[in-house]
């Protein structure tokens, strides 16, 4: 900073001459510098930088007084002087004083341009002032966003909300600049089946070369494809990122198997039978089966022989097997439920029944093979006896006992099972 300079030499004092000719024409003044740049200038962090440029006499037969100095344009609120050491000032040829400017951004981005100008007796010297507030470029990684294909759940529905997947957008910004995000929202005809679940944070300045996590859900509320955008308001360069969202809603698993009723007959007290039964994924999303087991009835009766099905995934179209048999310990009617714990809304239920019987069936009478029938030619045989009748039964009133009362395990029933009727064998 000075108000004065010494003469300057002879070889100086031409370089500013020629170089400022135009201006030494008009007004008799030579500046260092044809404009100010004050160049980029981080709209957040960048604070108001200074720049100071000098003013030289440059008229060799008199003194320039310049009279005032100031900043004009329409964005002349950008620039402010921070030093005025020329206003009043009578410069000599050589003599020189220099000013002082701040560049402030105002919180608006951008270019922005105003005018230096010192006014003097012969007439007015301009000098271009200019700055850039800049902010930073965003970009997004994934863009755009597929999520892979779920299930759909209507809204209202029991299961409403049940099925989700949650992927995360990587905001980056550039290293050149801070940039400020204003908000985040999604947009599009299918904006309902995507929500934000955590973002940087509307109104926080993301700085330089730094980056920030979004989180989007992908839950469809109906079926086919959905399509929406993340859109990211800021003052970054290049106006809102928008981020495409992509995903698609299914029907879901679905467990079918080849029976849900499985009968399994008559089958001997102390013998066995078994029944497979197939498992298949007929929806459009992998079926994951928990677990499969037996309850009610009397489930102890039909023991799992075989199970490639529990704790297996089932993709589209896939299939797997559970053997059940039935080893009845008692008479009667047996049941049993073999449930299904799987990623369906459902419960899959298939019932398993029999007969449990007696290992054999024995009759108390024998009965005599008929006899060979006779030929009426033939002579009757000499050794042949006529038949004698048998005497008559005498019954003796104190011999008479009467017969002892029926007993039974409970009372007989004719019931019908597996398109047969029989009597239940329950009664002695």
């Amino acid at each position: 900073m000075f108000k004065r300079a010494t003469l300057m030499t002879a070889l100086m004092l031409l370089g500013v001459l020629f170089g400022a000719a135009p201006a030494l024409a008009d007004v008799g003044l030579s500046p260092s510098s044809s404009q100010l740049e004050f160049g980029e200038v981080d709209l957040h962090y960048g604070g108001s930088p200074r720049q100071a440029i000098d003013f030289y006499g440059a008229d060799p037969s008199a003194a320039v007084t310049i009279e005032a100095v100031s900043v004009e344009g329409a964005e002349a609120d950008h620039f402010q002087i921070v030093s005025d050491g020329c206003s009043g000032d009578q410069l000599e040829l050589g003599e020189g004083c220099q000013i002082e400017i701040a560049f402030e951004s105002g919180g608006v981005g951008g270019v922005h341009a105003a005018t230096l100008t010192l006014a003097t007796a012969a007439g007015a010297l301009e000098v271009p002032l200019s700055g850039d507030a800049a902010t930073g470029t965003l970009t997004a990684s994934p863009d755009p966003l597929s999520f892979a294909a779920i299930p759909y759940t209507a809204p209202g529905s029991h299961t409403e909300g049940e099925n989700s997947e949650t992927e995360q957008i990587e905001v980056q910004n550039s290293a050149n600049a801070s940039t400020q995000i204003a908000s985040m929202t999604i947009a599009g005809a299918d904006a309902s089946s995507f929500s934000i679940q955590y973002s940087c944070g509307d109104g926080d300045v993301l700085g330089a070369n730094n980056s920030c996590g979004i989180g989007v859900r992908f839950q469809p509320t109906s079926l086919g494809l959905k399509h929406a955008s993340l859109v990211i308001d800021s003052d970054a360069q290049g106006g809102p990122l928008v981020v495409p969202l992509e995903g698609a809603g299914l029907h879901g698993p679905q467990l079918t198997l080849s029976t849900t009723q499985a009968l399994l007959g008559d089958v001997a007290v102390g013998s066995s039978a078994q029944q497979a039964l197939g498992v298949t994924n007929t929806g459009d999303y992998p079926l994951l089966i928990q677990r499969a087991f037996l309850v009610s009835g009397t489930p102890l009766m039909f023991p799992v022989l075989a199970d490639s099905c529990s704790g297996q995934i089932l993709y589209p179209s896939e299939s797997c097997a559970i053997t059940v048999g039935f080893q009845p310990t008692t008479l009667g009617e047996k049941d049993a439920s073999l449930l299904f714990i799987t990623n369906t809304p459902t419960i899959a239920v298939a019932g398993f029944d029999g007969i449990g019987v007696h290992a054999s069936s024995e009759s108390s009478l024998t009965i005599a093979p008929p006899a060979p029938p006779v030929d009426p030619t033939s002579p009757t045989p000499p050794s042949a006896t006529p038949p004698v009748s048998p005497p008559s039964p005498h019954f003796d009133e104190q011999q008479i006992v009467s017969p002892a009362p029926l007993s039974a395990l409970r009372a007989p029933r004719l019931y019908t099972l597996l398109g047969r009727r029989t009597l239940d064998p329950g009664a002695d």
